[in-house]
Formats: C-alpha cells, structure tokens, sequence
C-alpha cells in the first residue's frame, strides 16, 4: 500500500526492494487513477503494477483485477528465474 503507517509503499521500493532479489510488487492504494505520480513512480521503482484499492460495494470485481494482476506478477518473476537459470547452463 502506499499509504503505510511507518513506511509509505514508495519508500519501502526506495530503500528496502530488491526486484532481482524480493518477490514482485502489486501496489495497491486509495489513491484514485488521478494521482498518476505516485503510480508512475512506484511502477519505475520497481512495482509490477499498480491497483486501485477497492471500494466496499466493489470489492469482488477489484478481487479479481488484483488477484489477476498478482499472478501475472508471480508468472513473470518465475519466467525471469527460468531464463537466468538457462542462462548458467
């Protein structure tokens, strides 16, 4: 989230992610679609996305962008192992 209560979601991918070391990053916040600032930065940051948090009465169909999007994000990070792997051979 990039509204955290110790560490926003932009400082943690500032200081603490490592894309080729951590798991892939689906941030998720109440910031609207508006605020494209802090999107674009996490994206660069290292994000693998960006969603929306939902509002109450439309929370399943958010459910399903942000579990959609999360195994985009774990199928790319796996695809990117597999060929590092190759890679070695």
């Amino acid at each position: 989230d990039i509204h955290m209560p110790e560490v926003t979601g932009v400082e943690f991918l500032e200081k603490m992610y490592n894309r080729k070391n951590d798991p892939p990053v689906v941030m998720i916040s109440s910031v609207n679609r508006k605020d494209i600032e802090l999107a674009t930065k996490s994206l660069t940051l290292g994000a693998f996305d960006y969603v929306e948090k939902p509002a109450m009465n439309n929370l399943n169909k958010s459910r399903e962008e942000i579990l959609a999007k999360a195994m985009l994000a774990i199928r790319n990070s796996q695809q990117e192992i597999d060929s590092n792997a190759s890679s070695l051979d």
